[in-house]
């Protein structure tokens, strides 16, 4: 791995150091790579190698009288890569940093992206008082998740194994369900997500449901939010084990989120 000389000049408007405060290269796991501060004085100036691949982050924060820092960031010809103060984050560099939409249930998504430039989009993203019965027999503004075990499906009447599932729907004449005979038992998920709700439609969002758990082989039903696009999900509610031959509603809050959100069960 060839190694890029860089040259990093630290300044203090005072005179007095950086006062705690941190320069740093932080790769995409979140280790630090370098590390340094300017201990006192109002300047120092530092030589970096920086190794060729790798992309890093610059962080720099952690200390007090932060608008008296100052430094920036030349290559090896001497033209000024970065520059900045404190606080400082979110600019990178290295040949291997890739800009794109890291959100995966986005339509552009970018599976070779590493650093979200804020172009991710959505063609339909939930903006008014939404209800879907799956009368029609489409999921409508549900998808079934591709990277899990199996799909829901919608049905009318019974489901087709004994001793489980509702006879009939909550309403109207369809439902959608997961199978948890064999083959997907045991140990398998379905997951079922909206990929954007705009909450800001709402002052008060959430999100109601009927379900219905009956039979010995009943698994988790989990309500889970995620608003960086499908990277990380909270759990926000879940059930567990068989409810009975019942249906019943349950009111999951959202407002403590904000912006767009993707919504999921998961079974």
């Amino acid at each position: 791995t060839t190694c890029n000389l860089m040259t990093l000049t630290m300044t203090d408007s005072y005179g007095d150091g950086w006062n705690g405060n941190r320069w740093q290269l932080v790769d995409l796991s979140g280790g630090i790579y370098y590390d340094t501060t300017l201990t006192s004085g109002s300047s120092a100036t530092v030589t970096l190698c920086v190794l060729d691949g790798p992309c890093y982050e610059v962080v720099v924060d952690g200390g007090s009288y932060q608008y008296e820092v100052g430094w920036s960031l030349a290559d090896d010809a001497g033209t000024t890569v970065l520059s900045g103060g404190a606080p400082y984050s979110g600019n990178y560099i290295g040949s291997d940093c890739v800009y794109g939409c890291t959100q995966p249930l986005a339509d552009n998504y970018d599976a070779l992206a590493n650093i979200d430039d804020g172009s991710c989009s959505y063609a339909a993203c939930l903006s008014a008082d939404t209800t879907e019965s799956f009368e029609d027999g489409t999921l409508g503004a549900w998808v079934n998740d591709s990277n899990d075990d199996f799909d829901w499906v919608t049905w009318s009447g019974s489901t087709w194994s004994g001793g489980t599932g509702p006879s009939g729907a909550f309403d109207s004449t369809t439902y959608i369900y997961m199978e948890s005979s064999s083959p997907n038992f045991p140990n398998k998920t379905a997951n079922l997500y909206t990929p954007c709700v705009d909450l800001s439609a709402w002052s008060a969002p959430a999100l109601v449901f009927a379900y219905h758990m009956y039979g010995s082989t009943m698994g988790t039903l989990t309500v889970e939010a995620s608003s960086d696009g499908g990277l990380s999900w909270d759990s926000l509610w879940a059930m567990s084990g068989d409810q009975g031959d019942n249906w019943w509603s349950a009111a999951v809050d959202l407002s403590a989120y904000s912006g767009s959100i993707a919504v999921r069960f998961s079974g």
